[in-house]
């Protein structure tokens, strides 16, 4: 081989490496964009499940919280009627009138 062959034999395979390079590049680079966009997919889809399970957790601790207080108020309601009643009974007073 002359050395004109060689540096054609050169140049030729320089620029089918290029090419293999500019290829491999673009195949990782389509990769790259494909697992970007599924991570994006994964993400939106846990911030939605999370913003659903947060909100019935609220609404549950709402929930809970109304029947607590409404028991509460019952209960004190109740005692108050019973010690009223005591009360009444102890002074021999007769019952109140309810409205």
């Amino acid at each position: 081989m002359t050395v004109d062959e060689i540096a054609t034999l050169k140049k030729i395979i320089q620029g089918e490496l290029e090419a293999e390079r500019e290829h491999t590049r673009r195949i990782v680079q389509e990769a790259i964009k494909a697992s970007e966009e599924r991570t994006r997919e994964e993400i939106k889809s846990s911030e939605e499940r999370v913003k659903t399970e947060l909100t019935q957790a609220i609404r549950d601790a709402q929930n809970d919280t109304i029947e607590t207080l409404s028991d509460l108020i019952h209960t004190g309601y109740n005692l108050h009627e019973e010690r009223v009643k005591r009360i009444e009974e102890v002074l021999d007073l007769p019952p109140m009138k309810k409205n």
